[in-house]
């Protein structure tokens, strides 16, 4: 009774482990912690923004807190900061060995960002035409996000597409976001926000850049109604390097 006992709890793990790792040496998809620092870039506090499984939730914040940042610095002098991680879990297996490692990466932080289904760029759907759009706002203090501007548009037709990245900045400007509180008081944060939308799964495949949605998204019709929550690049939403804050010991994710 006992060996059948042990033994249905140890299927249950490896049930468990297979279900967060179902390939070896993955990425899952990005997912922010909200932090607490102190004036000297210690975390004091760490919580995740999606409901993870119980065995997953120590190793978040028990990584989380071990991570020493450089000191925010407001005025030239460093202060307490609230602010939001972007990270996501690696899964892998050591050389000879059959158990599955996980360890959490550091991908950046920044303002939290509420995004919204937005409206595949108008044209492109019943062209067959896919399109990446890397876009600069600000979130502002009061969560707004304004100064939407067009860093890079690429498409399938090998051309930019200025006239769709004004579209794309049109439903960005719809969001809201929580902006980085420093020394009790919210600050205005410049980000970075990608975002693809695809028809064709081939015009990915063409990029540096991995993407770890199941399935690329593909609309079934052209009506100006239809909106979805395009493919979003691994990495972004995040404060660009003038007002990010630095770790200085946590594993990074590789570069895409």
């Amino acid at each position: 009774m006992l060996r059948t006992v042990v033994t249905t709890l140890l299927l249950a793990l490896l049930c468990c482990e297979t279900a967060h790792a179902r390939k070896l040496d993955v990425m899952t998809q990005p997912f922010e912690v909200e932090i607490d620092l102190d004036a000297t870039g210690h975390v004091t506090a760490a919580r995740p923004m999606v409901k993870l499984p119980d065995e997953l939730k120590p190793i978040v914040t028990g990584t989380v807190l071990t991570w020493q940042f450089q000191p925010y610095q407001k005025n030239g002098h460093p202060v307490a900061v609230t602010t939001w991680l972007r990270t996501r879990f690696h899964y892998f297996k050591q050389p000879k060995q059959s158990r599955v490692f996980k360890e959490l990466l550091y991908v950046g932080n920044g303002p939290y960002i509420e995004s919204s289904p937005m409206r595949f760029p108008h044209g492109f759907l019943s062209h067959g035409i896919d399109a990446i759009f890397v876009m600069q706002a600000t979130v502002e203090p009061d969560g707004s996000i304004d100064h939407i501007s067009n860093v890079r548009s690429v498409t399938s037709l090998g051309k930019p597409a200025s006239e769709q990245a004004n579209e794309v900045a049109g439903d960005i400007a719809t969001w809201k976001g929580r902006p980085v509180i420093a020394d009790g008081t919210p600050v205005a944060t410049r980000v970075t926000i990608s975002r693809a939308f695809v028809v064709n799964d081939e015009f990915l495949s063409r990029f540096q850049v991995s993407f770890w949605d199941t399935e690329p998204f593909k609309p079934a019709s052209d009506s100006p109604d239809q909106s979805f929550t395009p493919i979003q690049m691994p990495g972004t939403e995040l404060a660009i390097p003038a007002d990010a804050l630095v770790v200085e010991n946590a594993q990074q994710a590789p570069t895409e």
